[in-house]
Protein backbone atom coordinates (compact mmCIF):
# COMPACT_ATOMS: atom_id res chain seq x y z
CA UNK A 1 0.00 0.00 0.00
CA UNK A 2 1.51 3.09 -0.96
CA UNK A 3 2.02 5.91 1.39
CA UNK A 4 0.32 9.27 -0.17
CA UNK A 5 2.04 12.44 1.04
CA UNK A 6 1.55 16.43 -0.03
CA UNK A 7 3.52 19.47 -0.29
CA UNK A 8 3.34 22.70 1.05
CA UNK A 9 5.80 26.06 0.23
CA UNK A 10 6.64 28.14 2.60
CA UNK A 11 8.12 31.66 1.15
CA UNK A 12 11.21 33.69 3.05
CA UNK A 13 10.71 35.68 5.66
CA UNK A 14 7.53 33.42 6.61
CA UNK A 15 6.55 30.56 9.13
CA UNK A 16 3.21 28.49 8.55
CA UNK A 17 1.65 26.38 11.43
CA UNK A 18 0.31 23.11 10.49
CA UNK A 19 -2.98 21.78 11.98
CA UNK A 20 -3.79 18.28 12.62
CA UNK A 21 -7.74 17.66 11.95
CA UNK A 22 -7.71 21.27 13.89
CA UNK A 23 -4.65 20.67 16.07
CA UNK A 24 -1.87 22.46 16.35
CA UNK A 25 1.26 19.81 15.32
CA UNK A 26 4.48 22.22 14.44
CA UNK A 27 5.34 25.35 12.20
CA UNK A 28 6.88 24.83 9.21
CA UNK A 29 9.95 27.57 8.39
CA UNK A 30 11.28 29.04 4.25
CA UNK A 31 10.53 26.13 1.77
CA UNK A 32 9.25 23.05 0.32
CA UNK A 33 7.53 20.75 2.89
CA UNK A 34 5.90 17.53 2.33
CA UNK A 35 3.02 16.81 4.86
CA UNK A 36 0.83 14.06 5.30
CA UNK A 37 -3.27 14.49 3.68
CA UNK A 38 -4.73 14.77 7.17
CA UNK A 39 -2.35 17.82 7.93
CA UNK A 40 -2.86 21.22 6.76
CA UNK A 41 -1.47 24.79 6.80
CA UNK A 42 -3.48 26.56 9.40
CA UNK A 43 -2.05 29.89 8.10
CA UNK A 44 1.48 31.87 8.04
CA UNK A 45 3.15 34.39 9.69
CA UNK A 46 5.56 36.91 8.58
CA UNK A 47 8.84 37.59 10.39
CA UNK A 48 9.08 40.98 8.87
CA UNK A 49 8.67 44.47 11.07
CA UNK A 50 5.45 45.91 10.31
CA UNK A 51 4.94 49.43 10.62
CA UNK A 52 1.39 50.83 12.04
CA UNK A 53 0.58 54.63 12.12
CA UNK A 54 -2.00 55.53 15.01
CA UNK A 55 -3.50 59.17 15.04
CA UNK A 56 -4.65 60.37 18.67
CA UNK A 57 -6.68 63.54 19.85
CA UNK A 58 -5.74 64.56 22.64
CA UNK A 59 -5.79 67.83 25.33
CA UNK A 60 -2.15 68.60 27.03
CA UNK A 61 -1.73 70.40 30.45
CA UNK A 62 -2.78 74.04 29.33
CA UNK A 63 -6.32 73.35 27.40
CA UNK A 64 -4.49 72.63 24.18
CA UNK A 65 -6.14 70.07 21.86
CA UNK A 66 -3.57 68.42 19.65
CA UNK A 67 -4.00 65.77 17.02
CA UNK A 68 -0.60 63.28 17.49
CA UNK A 69 0.68 61.12 14.81
CA UNK A 70 2.53 57.89 16.30
CA UNK A 71 4.37 55.73 14.08
CA UNK A 72 4.57 51.81 15.73
CA UNK A 73 7.12 48.93 14.93
CA UNK A 74 6.37 45.98 15.67
CA UNK A 75 7.34 42.41 15.10
CA UNK A 76 6.62 38.51 15.83
CA UNK A 77 9.26 37.43 18.74
CA UNK A 78 11.28 34.38 17.30
CA UNK A 79 10.06 31.44 19.11
CA UNK A 80 6.75 32.84 19.78
CA UNK A 81 5.08 31.67 16.34
CA UNK A 82 2.28 30.14 18.40
CA UNK A 83 0.97 32.87 20.97
CA UNK A 84 1.01 35.39 18.35
CA UNK A 85 -0.84 33.04 15.71
CA UNK A 86 -3.20 31.72 18.29
CA UNK A 87 -3.67 34.13 21.17
CA UNK A 88 -5.06 37.44 19.25
CA UNK A 89 -6.96 37.33 16.29
CA UNK A 90 -6.50 41.16 15.20
CA UNK A 91 -3.01 42.04 16.80
CA UNK A 92 -2.42 45.31 15.13
CA UNK A 93 -5.47 46.49 16.52
CA UNK A 94 -5.40 45.20 19.90
CA UNK A 95 -1.65 46.94 20.27
CA UNK A 96 -3.55 50.22 18.83
CA UNK A 97 -5.85 50.00 21.49
CA UNK A 98 -2.89 49.62 24.35
CA UNK A 99 -0.87 52.45 22.62
CA UNK A 100 -4.02 55.17 22.53
CA UNK A 101 -4.46 54.67 25.84
CA UNK A 102 -0.99 55.05 27.09
CA UNK A 103 -0.56 58.03 25.20
CA UNK A 104 -3.79 59.52 26.17
CA UNK A 105 -3.13 59.48 30.05
CA UNK A 106 0.78 60.88 29.09
CA UNK A 107 -0.20 63.75 27.00
CA UNK A 108 -2.63 65.66 29.62
CA UNK A 109 0.53 65.96 31.80
CA UNK A 110 2.68 68.22 29.19
CA UNK A 111 1.94 71.63 28.28
CA UNK A 112 2.27 72.02 24.99
CA UNK A 113 5.75 73.89 24.57
CA UNK A 114 6.92 70.60 26.83
CA UNK A 115 5.04 68.37 25.02
CA UNK A 116 7.60 69.40 21.55
CA UNK A 117 10.62 68.88 24.02
CA UNK A 118 9.41 65.69 25.39
CA UNK A 119 8.05 63.90 23.06
CA UNK A 120 11.36 61.15 22.88
CA UNK A 121 10.56 60.87 26.55
CA UNK A 122 7.19 60.07 25.58
CA UNK A 123 8.01 57.66 23.23
CA UNK A 124 10.16 55.79 25.78
CA UNK A 125 7.98 55.72 28.45
CA UNK A 126 5.24 54.39 26.14
CA UNK A 127 7.25 51.48 24.79
CA UNK A 128 8.62 50.27 28.01
CA UNK A 129 4.95 50.64 29.27
CA UNK A 130 3.10 48.83 26.05
CA UNK A 131 6.09 45.89 25.65
CA UNK A 132 5.10 44.43 29.23
CA UNK A 133 1.16 43.48 27.87
CA UNK A 134 2.28 42.77 23.93
CA UNK A 135 4.85 40.15 24.73
CA UNK A 136 2.73 38.17 26.56
CA UNK A 137 0.83 37.71 23.06
CA UNK A 138 4.17 36.76 21.30
CA UNK A 139 4.45 40.54 19.92
CA UNK A 140 7.48 42.74 20.57
CA UNK A 141 6.89 46.60 20.06
CA UNK A 142 10.64 47.51 18.45
CA UNK A 143 9.93 51.54 18.92
CA UNK A 144 6.72 53.73 19.04
CA UNK A 145 7.76 57.12 17.30
CA UNK A 146 5.61 60.45 17.95
CA UNK A 147 6.33 61.45 14.33
CA UNK A 148 4.19 64.65 14.56
CA UNK A 149 2.17 67.05 16.74
CA UNK A 150 -0.45 69.10 15.19
CA UNK A 151 -2.38 71.64 17.56
CA UNK A 152 -3.95 73.45 14.43
CA UNK A 153 -3.90 76.07 12.59
CA UNK A 154 -5.51 78.57 14.69
CA UNK A 155 -3.03 77.71 17.53
CA UNK A 156 -0.18 77.62 15.55
CA UNK A 157 -0.82 80.96 13.78
CA UNK A 158 -1.09 82.37 17.48
CA UNK A 159 2.00 80.82 18.93
CA UNK A 160 3.89 82.14 16.05
CA UNK A 161 2.40 85.69 16.75
CA UNK A 162 3.52 85.34 20.11
CA UNK A 163 7.00 84.91 19.46
CA UNK A 164 7.38 87.45 16.47
CA UNK A 165 5.45 89.66 19.24
CA UNK A 166 8.89 88.35 21.74
CA UNK A 167 11.09 88.73 19.33
CA UNK A 168 10.19 92.30 17.89
CA UNK A 169 10.13 93.57 21.58
CA UNK A 170 13.58 91.81 22.15
CA UNK A 171 14.95 93.73 18.95
CA UNK A 172 13.74 97.37 20.11
CA UNK A 173 15.50 96.72 23.49
CA UNK A 174 18.64 95.85 21.85
CA UNK A 175 18.22 98.60 19.30
CA UNK A 176 17.53 101.33 21.63
CA UNK A 177 20.70 99.40 24.52
CA UNK A 178 22.76 100.20 21.33
CA UNK A 179 21.49 103.53 20.46
CA UNK A 180 22.53 104.64 23.90
CA UNK A 181 25.59 102.77 24.02
CA UNK A 182 26.60 104.86 20.97
CA UNK A 183 25.88 108.35 22.85
CA UNK A 184 27.48 107.07 25.58
CA UNK A 185 30.97 106.46 23.77
CA UNK A 186 30.79 109.57 21.92
CA UNK A 187 30.20 111.30 25.65
CA UNK A 188 33.19 109.60 26.72
CA UNK A 189 35.65 110.08 23.48
CA UNK A 190 34.44 113.81 23.80
CA UNK A 191 35.19 113.86 27.34
CA UNK A 192 38.61 112.16 26.70
CA UNK A 193 39.59 114.73 24.13
CA UNK A 194 38.70 117.95 25.99
CA UNK A 195 40.91 116.43 28.65
CA UNK A 196 43.83 115.71 26.33
CA UNK A 197 43.02 119.11 24.88
CA UNK A 198 43.65 120.77 28.18
CA UNK A 199 46.17 119.30 29.40
CA UNK A 200 48.54 120.23 26.04
CA UNK A 201 47.62 123.65 26.60
CA UNK A 202 48.27 123.25 30.47
CA UNK A 203 51.58 121.66 29.12
CA UNK A 204 52.26 124.59 26.62
CA UNK A 205 51.80 127.31 29.44
CA UNK A 206 53.83 125.91 31.30
CA UNK A 207 56.63 125.82 28.42
CA UNK A 208 55.81 129.38 27.92
CA UNK A 209 56.52 130.20 31.40
CA UNK A 210 59.47 128.42 32.03
CA UNK A 211 61.34 129.60 29.35
CA UNK A 212 62.73 133.02 30.38
CA UNK A 213 63.57 131.54 33.59
CA UNK A 214 65.59 128.75 31.78
CA UNK A 215 67.32 131.21 29.53
CA UNK A 216 68.08 133.41 32.97
CA UNK A 217 69.15 130.82 35.05
CA UNK A 218 71.69 129.83 31.73
CA UNK A 219 73.24 132.95 31.36
CA UNK A 220 73.75 132.94 35.23
CA UNK A 221 75.34 129.38 34.83
CA UNK A 222 77.55 130.84 31.73
CA UNK A 223 79.00 133.87 33.83
CA UNK A 224 79.60 131.61 36.79
CA UNK A 225 81.70 129.24 34.59
CA UNK A 226 83.08 132.18 32.87
CA UNK A 227 84.17 133.75 36.27
CA UNK A 228 85.42 130.11 37.84
CA UNK A 229 87.62 130.18 34.05
CA UNK A 230 88.49 133.80 34.76
CA UNK A 231 89.71 132.91 38.16
CA UNK A 232 91.16 129.88 37.26
CA UNK A 233 93.48 131.36 35.10
CA UNK A 234 94.39 134.36 37.09
CA UNK A 235 96.06 132.35 39.88
CA UNK A 236 97.88 129.86 36.92
CA UNK A 237 99.12 133.56 35.65
CA UNK A 238 100.22 134.51 39.11
CA UNK A 239 103.81 132.81 38.93
CA UNK A 240 105.06 133.74 36.22
CA UNK A 241 104.09 137.24 36.67
CA UNK A 242 105.36 136.73 39.87
CA UNK A 243 109.01 135.79 38.20
CA UNK A 244 108.64 138.47 35.79
CA UNK A 245 108.86 141.40 38.18
CA UNK A 246 111.66 139.53 40.30
CA UNK A 247 113.59 139.70 37.53
CA UNK A 248 112.53 143.34 36.79
CA UNK A 249 113.59 144.32 40.16
CA UNK A 250 116.90 142.57 40.13
CA UNK A 251 117.83 144.07 37.22
CA UNK A 252 116.83 147.34 38.42
CA UNK A 253 119.38 147.06 42.00
CA UNK A 254 122.38 146.18 38.93
CA UNK A 255 125.07 148.49 38.42
CA UNK A 256 125.28 149.71 34.90
CA UNK A 257 128.19 147.79 33.13
CA UNK A 258 129.38 150.95 31.28
CA UNK A 259 127.86 153.73 33.33
CA UNK A 260 128.27 157.39 34.11
CA UNK A 261 132.28 158.74 34.87
CA UNK A 262 133.40 154.95 34.07
CA UNK A 263 132.42 155.33 30.80
CA UNK A 264 134.18 158.80 30.13
CA UNK A 265 137.21 157.43 31.77
CA UNK A 266 137.46 154.55 29.33
CA UNK A 267 137.27 156.70 26.35
CA UNK A 268 139.55 159.05 27.43
CA UNK A 269 142.21 156.92 28.28
CA UNK A 270 142.36 155.68 25.11
CA UNK A 271 144.31 152.84 24.12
Amino acid sequence: MGQLLCYTCVEQSDVALLETCGKYVGTAGPGCHCILPWTSKAGTLSMRLYEHNIHIRSKTKDNVFVNIRLTVHVQVIPGRETSAFYSVEAPLKVIQSYVENCVETKIPLYNLDALFIERGTISQQLKSETDAVIEGYGWDIVSALITEIDPGAAMTEAINSIQKNQRLRVAVVDEAETKKMRRIRAAEAACESRRLAGRGLAEQRKAIVAGPAEICHGDAARRARAEQRGGAQSAHDQPILRHHEECNGEQQRQPPLYGGSDWTAVILAGP
